[in-house]
């Protein structure tokens, strides 16, 4: 059946109207828009491979699932040691100095965390795959109802005056940064950046020698910034998996419902100190599929220091991240639908390291 609105991201129900859910809808199509007008300046609409599923029919298509470990590989990638990553990547938004080089403004795999202490010990570790997207234009729609909602997910008092600043959203309240969780906020982790890579990457594309490659992450988008960080898990495993894809002549886009999700823990090697099964110690609480969830010993009955993973206790919660792993689903149409396809040179060493940001908050498409 060719789609006709969009759903909310996990299929959650809280819009209340049917007036909320189209707006929702509305604005997805917008965003769809955006990526893809940002793509033709380079490629005809009519060679693009990256379709909206609103708009094309994509009821024969099939969905592939695209999942990366959730850490942040970067920091290992700058030169950090494996401890000392997993030690920046924990520490807690309060009394950061504002450079953005800690916690949550280091994980950048599409997965955010928040850790909660007794002490010195972690009790819980929230993880979100939620985006900033959403709650904006859930807070535009009703900032009341916005407000209900981080006062169920971080079981605090929050008014909608918490969340609002200067009349808009605030993604940087307090909820969401120093007191808990509720959705993403680094610069990269946006709705608008999953789907521009996506799309992107479907164009057809040679290397420094003229060959077709695959290898397109560091290639330059149309617009002339590269595609993605390639020293990250996720950027490089969306773009090359959608360009392989492209390259056999398919249509492509990302379906209903639009978003990135918790696809799983991987536990295998864990240890607990009564011989229980970790697992019981992950719990979804939020999203089919999943955009939140929990990692919290039942009835803590141990602690989660000694769990072990591979031999090692668990002293922080990245060592967790490393075994949450996010996904995002493509949908993709027959062999062969697009039997000409113009091809580019990467051009990516033509690109500065450091390049401007693609659908990030700085650019605010979001």
């Amino acid at each position: 059946m060719h789609l006709t609105q969009f759903s909310a991201p996990g299929n959650l129900a809280d819009f209340t109207t049917d007036a909320q859910r189209k707006a929702w809808s509305k604005s997805v199509d917008q965003l769809f828009g955006e990526v893809m007008a940002a793509t033709t300046n380079c490629v005809s609409r009519n060679d693009l491979q990256f379709v909206n599923p609103l708009h094309t029919d994509t009821s024969a298509f099939t969905n592939s699932e695209i999942s990366w470990s959730g850490f942040p590989n970067s920091l290992v990638a700058s030169g950090l040691s494996r401890d000392d990553a997993f030690e920046v990547a924990d520490k807690p938004i309060a009394g950061d100095d504002g450079s953005l080089q800690y916690g949550r403004f280091v994980q950048d795999e599409y997965l955010e965390w928040f850790v909660h202490r007794l002490g010195t010990d972690i009790v819980a570790i929230d993880f979100t795959t939620e985006t900033e997207h959403y709650w904006e234009q859930l807070h535009a729609i009703d900032p009341e109802l916005a407000a209900k909602l981080y006062s169920q997910l971080t079981g605090l008092e929050v008014k909608s005056s918490d969340i609002t600043k200067n009349k808009k959203y605030d993604a940087l309240n307090g909820f969401n940064t120093a007191k808990g969780i509720v959705h993403l906020i680094h610069p990269s982790n946006t709705l608008g950046a999953e789907l521009d890579i996506a799309c992107q990457s479907t164009r057809a594309r040679l290397d420094a020698h003229g060959a077709p490659t695959n290898d397109v992450v560091d290639c330059s988008r149309c617009g002339g910034s590269m595609i993605g960080g390639d020293t990250r898990n996720s950027d490089p495993k969306i773009a090359s998996t959608v360009s392989a894809v492209a390259s056999q002549g398919r249509a492509l886009t990302i379906p209903d419902p639009v978003g990135l999700y918790i696809a799983r823990l991987d536990t295998t090697g864990w240890q607990t100190p009564d011989g229980s099964d970790p697992a019981a110690c992950w719990k979804i609480v939020r999203g089919n599929p999943a955009v939140r969830a929990r990692f919290e010993v039942p009835g803590h009955k141990f602690k989660i220091s000694d769990i072990k993973i591979a031999g090692q206790p668990i002293t922080h919660a990245g060592q967790i991240a490393e075994q949450v792993f996010v996904k995002l689903t493509a949908a993709v149409g027959p062999d062969g639908q697009f039997k000409k396809r113009p091809a580019s040179p990467c051009a990516g060493a033509q690109v500065a390291a450091a390049v401007a940001p693609r659908f990030t908050r700085a650019s605010r498409v979001r």
